[in-house]
């Protein structure tokens, strides 16, 4: 009788706790960027504990003027697998908002890239809990 094929157990990410951030944040924990179509580091370890393995982010972007849309990413720090990116698209003049999940390196560190952005833009970013 075949057993069929093995079955690997879950990742640390898949059997990771959700924990609600406790603390109302008094503000967006960024609202300044580098955006110039390449990827920068963002440092989190002083928003979420060591034992982290994934960011909760929500993030809203407003642009105005004639600039171009807008495409925000966050990624995985030193991930190049693009379909692990969170990403959003907003058209100019237009305002886009999202929700979603990030996994974070061992020192905290995920990535973002935006658009080179030249017209006036509002990109906001919160922190809402972490995996663990």
């Amino acid at each position: 009788m075949s057993q069929g094929p093995a079955i690997s157990p879950p990742t640390t990410f898949l059997t990771a706790r959700y924990v609600p951030r406790n603390a109302d944040p008094s503000s967006y924990d960024k609202t300044t960027w580098t955006a110039d179509a390449a990827w920068h580091d963002w440092d989190l370890s002083t928003i979420i504990p060591a034992s982290a393995v994934a960011v909760a982010l929500t993030f809203t972007s407003a642009i105005s003027g004639a600039g171009a849309a807008v495409e925000i990413k966050f990624r995985r720090n030193g991930n190049s697998n693009t379909a692990e990116i969170l990403e959003l698209y907003a058209p100019s003049g237009d305002v886009g908002s999202c929700f979603g999940v990030v996994p974070c390196d061992t020192s905290r560190v995920i990535e973002y890239w935006i658009t080179n952005l030249g017209g006036q833009y509002s990109i906001s970013a919160v922190v809402m809990g972490w995996f663990i």
